[in-house]
């Protein structure tokens, strides 16, 4: 599965995060058009996340397991490293993006 590099549509969250609002609603918006504004919000791939099957050769599990991986990746990407530093152990999406969310 093919997943499409994004990050340039999300502007990066400024140090002081005075752009936070306007850096929380691009992730979205760019997340959403993929399908993986998901992994924001929940801890797990929803019920109906398998009801695909195989797509492409790739499993459920492997699809959500990848959409985590990608979405960390958007994140580490859009933000500043001593941010990023205090995020970087989170294993679920969903609890990087709320450590992150608290710092702000």
């Amino acid at each position: 599965m093919s997943i499409p590099d994004t990050r340039h549509l999300i502007p990066k969250l400024e140090v002081d995060s005075r752009n936070w609002v306007n850096y929380k609603d691009h992730m979205f918006l760019t997340l959403e058009t993929s399908g993986h504004d998901v992994h924001l919000t929940k801890d797990s791939a929803p019920k109906d996340y398998g009801g695909a099957g195989i797509v492409n050769g790739t499993d459920p599990a492997e699809r959500w397991k990848r959409g985590e991986s990608y979405v960390k990746q958007v994140i580490a990407a859009s933000i500043p490293q001593p941010v990023y530093n205090e995020i970087k152990g989170g294993t679920r999406t969903k609890d990087v993006w709320e450590v992150l969310q608290k710092m702000l």
